[in-house]
């Protein structure tokens, strides 16, 4: 019984040894998973400053214009030119816009299942130690029954 319970003791012992690490490698893919949503957020936050500085600028170049209003044709150009530029850089804040929302969004998946993972390790460590328990009860009445014999 002695051996019986010290090999059950030992293989429990390594079933717990390997869920930790387990939950230990999902903790730490969840961190590494909060940190970039962290960057991605102050990317998100860059990119709201620029689409406001470029409204801004599109803003000042439209008063621009009205100042200019006789000066020429070419300052006219230089004008339109801008406006195409602001126009080329909206297309490409949205785009990044967009690519975030994406990642933004795998990462949330991946999250998820981590989260799972983890809740199912969990779940498989009650259940071994029901199991132990279970066990433990067993042996003890066994004991109990060998005395009474």
């Amino acid at each position: 019984y002695a051996e019986q319970k010290r090999l059950l003791q030992n293989d429990y012992n390594a079933v717990q040894r390997k869920l930790s690490e387990k939950i230990s490698s999902q903790e730490a893919k969840l961190k590494k998973c909060k940190s970039k949503q962290r960057d991605m957020h102050k990317e998100r936050e860059m990119i709201e400053k620029e689409k406001q500085e470029l409204v801004q600028v599109a803003n000042q170049l439209e008063e621009q214009r009205r100042e200019i209003g006789t000066k020429g044709n070419r300052m006219e150009a230089d004008l339109e030119a801008s406006k195409l530029k602001i126009q080329e850089d909206k297309a490409d804040v949205r785009a990044r816009e967009i690519k975030l929302a994406k990642e933004t969004k795998a990462l949330a998946e991946e999250r998820e299942k981590q989260l799972n993972t983890i809740k199912e390790i969990e779940k498989k460590r009650e259940q071994l130690d029901e199991d132990l328990k279970e066990f433990e009860r067993y042996r003890s009445e066994s004991e109990k029954l060998m005395e009474t014999k």
